[in-house]
């Protein structure tokens, strides 16, 4: 790529990058995970290590267990590497809502950089198609929503694309130095995207398939697997290490798991109110185009251009040891897509807090498929002439305009409908409920139990442990356990000073009530705080409210 066309990646990256600084001047938004994360990096901050200072409401353990190993319990769901780079943005003085945002226009950065330089390797005599491939990624409704979040997902596509690049780089010049320089870029990609997100160890398969397609040498290709799976595995142990285990579950309900990917698969172009035989056949549809436009990735030279023929041997390696540029994207996007769904669904299928099919986990399905659609486009332009792609873009700009792909559903969990929205009014951090603002200012004798652990350590870095659920896991599950945990929280009770805050739950309040039997309930905005057991006996130890519910 020319120096001109490195200053348009340049260009386009910072602005992406400058939207999501703009949409987030408010702050970032934060989710329930936000406090894990933020959690995280304040232990390894103080010299913890990779732990949670509370016990989290998604997935708490034994009651008893969590309250002694506080503020240090083992993180077995959220793997380091988000909270880590949290922790150096911390560390050059900036706040935790400064950190997160810091974070997030790095990787759009790297996002938007690596999506160019996989494009321009797809297509080497097409660098317009490069840059216009990722402009398209950088203002992506998921992306941009993605960017707003106090969440590891945009580090974790970033990381994505940077493997995805330099495993395209390896293939093109293995053996030469700029080969050694692709093997040390994907190393540390591969190892910080397994790191940060669970499921990105779907790239050791890929880039096994892709090195053998290429190389036919299973050693060699299973080299490529080495830093995902040791990645993976020095986490375990380090899970394991820390008191923290791995729960797998045999539950298995395809009926259900078919019913939520042909919502969520749908909801871009369908009503949430739409029949089910209309989200079919659009699924349908959906599918037949990706299967079109993979075909066409996967296929033989002919039909393609040579033009990548000269930049292969410039690279040291003979044309006849190498797939044609249509064939790498194949090889390295497509593998890596079926890769990571299979991942995904085996999680929904086989792991009792299986990886939920959303917006925000498609989002690598998603680049996927806009590189994969520029390959069909370049091809189709090269066979057709240029009418057609002007035609092609003429319909996707229009379709964008009249909103068929439903861009509120990325942008629904913030509390936008569209980029512009969030662009004009920038989004909005969802204010920490005044009950736990009253929980904060609490001695430190007093133990507090909430169902808002999260929301609690993210607003005031204040451990506690979680109130019992009657159903277990992203799944719903009726807990087995909550009879147990609910006497176990009444003997804590007893046992030392507590007091349990209670975030617009009712239904919680009431049954506490009649469980711990309160000798003090305040009502407060957003909650209820109720003091019972060895609370009671020091009226020190209740401070009343400074702002009680009307």
């Amino acid at each position: 790529m020319s120096a001109g066309w490195l200053i348009v990646v340049a260009i386009v990256a910072a602005s992406a990058a400058t939207a999501v600084a703009v949409t987030t001047r408010n702050g970032p938004w934060d989710r329930r995970d936000s406090g894990v994360y933020a959690g995280i990096a304040d232990n390894l901050r103080s010299g913890r290590g990779p732990t949670v200072p509370f016990e989290t409401q998604m997935f708490p353990g034994d009651l008893r267990a969590d309250l002694a190993a506080l503020p240090e319990l083992p993180s077995e769901l959220y793997p380091p590497g988000y909270p880590a780079a949290l922790a150096v943005g911390e560390a050059t003085g900036l706040g935790r809502g400064d950190a997160g945002r810091a974070v997030n226009v790095a990787a759009m950065v790297l996002l938007v950089a690596a999506v160019a330089g996989s494009t321009l390797r797809l297509l080497p005599a097409a660098p317009s198609r490069a840059v216009m491939v990722a402009a398209v990624v950088g203002f992506l409704p998921t992306t941009q929503a993605l960017a707003t979040q106090y969440m590891s997902d945009l580090m974790a596509l970033a990381l994505t694309a940077v493997a995805w690049w330099a495993l395209m780089e390896l293939l093109v010049r293995r053996g030469t130095r700029a080969g050694a320089v692709a093997v040390a870029v994907y190393t540390v990609a591969a190892v910080g995207l397994v790191l940060t997100r669970n499921a990105g160890i779907a790239l050791a398969p890929a880039a096994v398939v892709v090195a053998w397609f290429a190389w036919r040498s299973w050693w060699r290709a299973a080299l490529l697997a080495v830093p995902t799976l040791g990645a993976a595995g020095a986490w375990s142990l380090v899970v394991q290490s820390s008191g923290g285990e791995r729960v797998l579950s045999a539950h298995i309900e395809p009926t259900d798991v078919a019913r939520e990917v042909l919502t969520t698969s749908t909801s871009w172009f369908a009503s949430s109110t739409a029949p089910t035989w209309m989200r079919a056949t659009v699924a349908g549809a959906a599918l037949v185009m990706l299967a079109i436009v993979a075909g066409t990735a996967v296929a033989a030279r002919r039909g393609l251009p040579d033009d990548g023929e000269e930049a292969r041997v410039s690279g040291g390696v003979t044309p006849d040891r190498l797939p044609s540029p249509g064939r790498l994207l194949g090889a390295v996007i497509v593998a890596y897509v079926i890769a990571y769904l299979g991942v995904v669904t085996a999680s929904r299928f086989f792991v009792g807090d299986g990886i939920p099919f959303n917006p925000r986990m498609l989002a690598p399905v998603q680049v996927a498929v806009v590189m994969l659609g520029a390959l069909g486009l370049h091809r189709a332009s090269v066979e057709h002439g240029t009418r057609l792609l002007a035609g092609v873009v003429a319909l996707v700009v229009a379709g964008l305009l009249v909103n068929p792909w439903r861009s509120d559903a990325a942008w629904s969990f913030v509390g936008r409908s569209s980029t512009a929205a969030a662009l004009s009014g920038g989004v909005e951090p969802e204010p920490v409920p005044y009950a736990l603002g009253v929980a904060a200012t609490l001695p430190d004798a007093i133990l507090v139990v909430t169902n808002a652990p999260e929301r609690l350590w993210y607003g005031f870095a204040r451990s506690s442990l979680a109130i019992p659920l009657a159903e277990d896991g992203n799944r719903g599950e009726p807990n087995a356990r909550f009879e147990s945990e609910l006497d176990a929280l009444g003997d804590i009770v007893r046992e030392r000073p507590t007091v349990v805050v209670v975030v617009f739950d009712r239904a919680t309040d009431r049954l506490l009530r009649r469980h711990l039997d309160p000798c003090q309930v305040e009502r407060v905005r957003s909650g209820v705080l109720l003091y019972a057991g060895a609370v009671c006996a020091d009226v020190s130890l209740r401070p009343a409210a400074s702002d009680p519910a009307s």
